[in-house]
C-alpha cells in the first residue's frame, strides 16, 4: 500500500509541477509552456488509469466539442492542397486536444488550483513590471518604435488578456484573504489596471470592459436589478459619448481667396483643400509652405523629409498632420515650435499631439484618426482588420459550406488579396483576425458550428456550477475572439486550452475561497 501511495504522489508532483510550468509560462517562456506540458503529457501515460480518465472525460461536455473540433482539422485534409502548412496547423493545435484532455480527467484539489492559479497572477505581474521597467529604459536597452512592442515575452494582444483575468482571479478570492493579503492584492489590481492603460492595447480594454460588465451581471441583477440598470445606463452613456468623439468630422468648404498667402519670411503658402482634416472640421492642407518645412526639418531630424516614417507613411504628411494637431502653422515658424519630444514622435509615425499622451486617450485619438483618414490602411490595425475582414467574407462566400480546407487559409487570402487590389503592402497581407470567420472559412459551416459549441458548452457549464473566473474568462474569450486569431499562434492556443480545461475541471469551487 505504501508503494502505490508514494507512486501516486510522485505522479500527482509531476502533473502540479507541469500544470505550474504551463501557467508562468504563459507570460514569460514558450519553452516553459512546451516542457510543462510534455510533462504533464508524460505523466498522464506513465499514471495509466485510462479507464477511469476516460470515464471523466466522456462526462464532460466542452470536452467533446473539443475533441470534434480537433477532428475536423483532420478531417479537411481531405480537401486542402499546401500539407506542409497543414501539418505544422495540426502539430500546433494538438495542444488545444492535449491540456484540456489531460487537465480534466486528472483534476486538482481546490488547494492546488488556487495555488496554480496565484502562481499565474504572480508571473504576470512580474512579466508586467518588466515589460514596464524596459520600456521606461531603466533596465535594459531595447528599442521601442510602437508602445504595443513594449510586451517583451510574447503578443502584446495576449498578454493583456492575461493581465486582466489577473485581476478577475484576485477579486474571485478576496473574500478568503486576510488584511495584508488584501493589500498586497489591492497594489497588484491597482499596477495591473495601469498597465491596462498605460499599455494602449485596444484588446486589453475590450477585454477590461468585458469583464466589467459580465461581474456587474452576475452581481448586481442578483441582488439589485435597479444598480445593474443603473450600470447599463451609464454604459450607454460612454458608448454614446465614444461615438461623438469618434463619428466622423464635418468638412466645410474653405475659401482658399481669404486665407494667408506668404509666410512671415514672405514666402508663398500652398493650399490643398481636398484632404480631410484630424482634429478639426477643415482640411489641414492649407497654408503650407514646403521649403521653409524641409529646411527646419533638416536641423532637428536625420529623417528624409520626402522619405517615410516608422509606419511607412510619407513622413512629410505625418509632419503637417501633427503641426495642425498642435495648432501650429505649417511653415518654417511651426516647424521650429517643435520640440525634442514632438520630432521623435513624428519620426515614429505619430500623426497628431494627442497620441503622445499616456494610455486610453491617445488610443481614441489614434483610433479616431484611423477612422477619419481611411484611404491607406497600412500600419493601422483597426483599418488592417477591415480589409482583413473583408477578404475574409468574400472567402466565405465562396467556400461557406467545407471551407478551404486545413493548410489553404493563408493562400486564400493572398489571392483573395489579389483580386481585390489591396493596398496592403505583402508583410500586412495576414489572416482573418476573428476567429469565427477564420473557422468557417477553414472548415466550412460545420467548423463555425463546432467551435461555437466549444464556448457555449463551457459557459454553460460555468454558470451551472456558479464558476465567476470560467464565466468571465470564457465571456473574455468570446468577445476578443471578434478581433484576433488566438487560436493560431501557440500562445493563443495554450491560454485557451489551460483556462478552459482548468476551470472544466470538478473540483474547482464556484464561490470564493
Amino acid at each position: 500500500m505504501s508503494k502505490n501511495w508514494q507512486r501516486s504522489d510522485v505522479h500527482l508532483l509531476i502533473h502540479f509541477v507541469g500544470i505550474s510550468l504551463i501557467a508562468t509560462g504563459l507570460s514569460f517562456s514558450k519553452v516553459f509552456m512546451s516542457l510543462g506540458t510534455f510533462l504533464i503529457l508524460f505523466n498522464a501515460i506513465a499514471e495509466g488509469n485510462f479507464q477511469e480518465k476516460a470515464k471523466i472525460i466522456t462526462e464532460n461536455s466542452t470536452l467533446k466539442w473539443i475533441i470534434a473540433f480537433f477532428l475536423i482539422h483532420l478531417i479537411a485534409l481531405v480537401w486542402t492542397t499546401d500539407f506542409q502548412y497543414a501539418s505544422h496547423d495540426i502539430k500546433t493545435k494538438l495542444t488545444l486536444l492535449i491540456i484540456p484532455l489531460i487537465l480534466i480527467s486528472k483534476p486538482l484539489d481546490l488547494k492546488n488550483t488556487r495555488t496554480i492559479l496565484f502562481l499565474f497572477v504572480a508571473s504576470v505581474f512580474l512579466a508586467s513590471f518588466v515589460n514596464f521597467a524596459n520600456y521606461q529604459h531603466w533596465i535594459g536597452h531595447h528599442q521601442y518604435v510602437d508602445i504595443r512592442d513594449m510586451s517583451l515575452f510574447g503578443s502584446h494582444i495576449r498578454f493583456s488578456i492575461l493581465v486582466v483575468f489577473s485581476c478577475v482571479i484576485i477579486l474571485n478570492f478576496w473574500k478568503s484573504f486576510t488584511v495584508k493579503i488584501k493589500v498586497i492584492g489591492l497594489f497588484i489590481i491597482a499596477w495591473l489596471l495601469f498597465y491596462t492603460f498605460y499599455s494602449q492595447v485596444l484588446t486589453g480594454y475590450i477585454a477590461f470592459l468585458t469583464a466589467i460588465l459580465v461581474i456587474a451581471f452576475i452581481k448586481l441583477f442578483k441582488k439589485n436589478k435597479l444598480s445593474f440598470s443603473l450600470v447599463l445606463s451609464f454604459f450607454g452613456i460612454g458608448c454614446y459619448c465614444l461615438f461623438i468623439f469618434l463619428k466622423p468630422v464635418e468638412v466645410h468648404e474653405i475659401n482658399t481667396q481669404n486665407l494667408p498667402k506668404f509666410t512671415k519670411e514672405g514666402n508663398q503658402y500652398q493650399n490643398d483643400s481636398t484632404l480631410l482634416g484630424f482634429s478639426n472640421n477643415i482640411p489641414v492642407f492649407l497654408t503650407i509652405c514646403d521649403k521653409e518645412m524641409e529646411r527646419e526639418w533638416r536641423k532637428k531630424s536625420v529623417k528624409n523629409y520626402y522619405g517615410k516614417d516608422a509606419l511607412n507613411q510619407l513622413q512629410r504628411t505625418t509632419l503637417i498632420r501633427y503641426l495642425c494637431s498642435k495648432n501650429l502653422t505649417r511653415d518654417g515658424s511651426g516647424v521650429k515650435m517643435l520640440a525634442d519630444e514632438d520630432i521623435a514622435a513624428i519620426e515614429k509615425g505619430i500623426a497628431n499631439y494627442n497620441e503622445t499622451r499616456i494610455g486610453f486617450i491617445a488610443r481614441l485619438y489614434g483610433i479616431k484618426y484611423q477612422i477619419q483618414n481611411a484611404e491607406d490602411p497600412n500600419g493601422h490595425s483597426l483599418l488592417q482588420r477591415l480589409e482583413y475582414w473583408k477578404a475574409a467574407q468574400k472567402i466565405i462566400q465562396k467556400h461557406w459550406l467545407i471551407g478551404v480546407g486545413t493548410g489553404d487559409v493563408q493562400n486564400e487570402f493572398n489571392h483573395q488579396y489579389q483580386l481585390m487590389k489591396t493596398k496592403l503592402i505583402e508583410e500586412n497581407r495576414l489572416r482573418a483576425h476573428n476567429y469565427y470567420l477564420t473557422s468557417w472559412l477553414s472548415f466550412g459551416i460545420l467548423g463555425l458550428i463546432l467551435f461555437l459549441g466549444i464556448n457555449i458548452s463551457f459557459l454553460i457549464q460555468q454558470i451551472k456550477e456558479q464558476q465567476i473566473m470560467g464565466i468571465v474568462f470564457g465571456a473574455i474569450m468570446i468577445v476578443t475572439f471578434l478581433f484576433e486569431d488566438t487560436i493560431e499562434t501557440q500562445l493563443g492556443i495554450t491560454i485557451f486550452a489551460f483556462f478552459y480545461g482548468l476551470f472544466c475541471q470538478k473540483k474547482i469551487s464556484s464561490n470564493n475561497q
